[in-house]
């Protein structure tokens, strides 16, 4: 009976000789990296760019980014929504990003933006409309270039002149170019994470 058990183990372990091609050094293997808070954040972002109103009234798709911030089918602005809701999708509950539709809460206690800022990602920024007398357009920063800051922002238009009508109330979700003296301030609810 030995005899028998131990043939067939032999037989079993002829199958499991390799082929010539087997013979080639295994590759390594993919380690896949963790990604930061900042990095998730900013992927949520860019992931968004592209939606837009369905009828120009702050509908449509974008009503997720209000139902977030439990102000859905109002038809509200929704920059700071926005910013809630990409905090919500990277981060889960971990998400610092306050839970308001009001974009002066996004900068609130935020240093002013000087030439001297250099941004990590992920930080909230505010524009001042002299009009409303207070920041009314808050939205993500991607990065700083020259004297810019690349941001991802809801509720704007593509080309809108910074502090129009429609740059506080737009269609849809844009990547812009900022120049930095048009950037009132600005809050980094990242800072101390990964």
């Amino acid at each position: 009976m030995t005899l028998l058990a131990g043939a067939a183990l032999c037989a079993d372990a002829g199958s499991l000789r390799r082929s010539d091609d087997d013979h080639k050094p295994d590759a390594p293997p993919q380690v896949e990296r963790l990604l930061s808070d900042r990095e998730k954040v900013l992927r949520v972002a860019d992931a968004e760019v592209g939606v837009r109103e369905k009828t120009g009234r702050n509908d449509g798709e974008v009503d997720k980014y209000l139902r977030a911030v439990d102000l859905g089918g109002s038809r509200a602005p929704y920059c700071a929504a926005f910013v809630y809701w990409v905090g919500e999708e990277a981060l889960a509950d971990a998400n610092p990003y306050p839970k308001t539709a009001w974009s002066p809460s996004m900068v609130v206690r935020g240093p002013k933006v000087t030439s001297d800022f250099r941004p990590k990602g992920g930080e909230t920024f505010g524009i001042y409309f002299r009009s409303k007398k207070r920041v009314a357009h808050t939205g993500l920063i991607e990065e700083r270039q020259g004297a810019s800051l690349i941001t991802v922002e809801g509720n704007t238009s593509a080309s809108a002149s910074v502090g129009s009508a429609a740059d506080r109330e737009g269609h849809g979700v844009y990547r812009k170019r900022r120049h930095l003296r048009t950037v009132y301030n600005y809050r980094d609810w990242l800072a101390g994470r990964s």
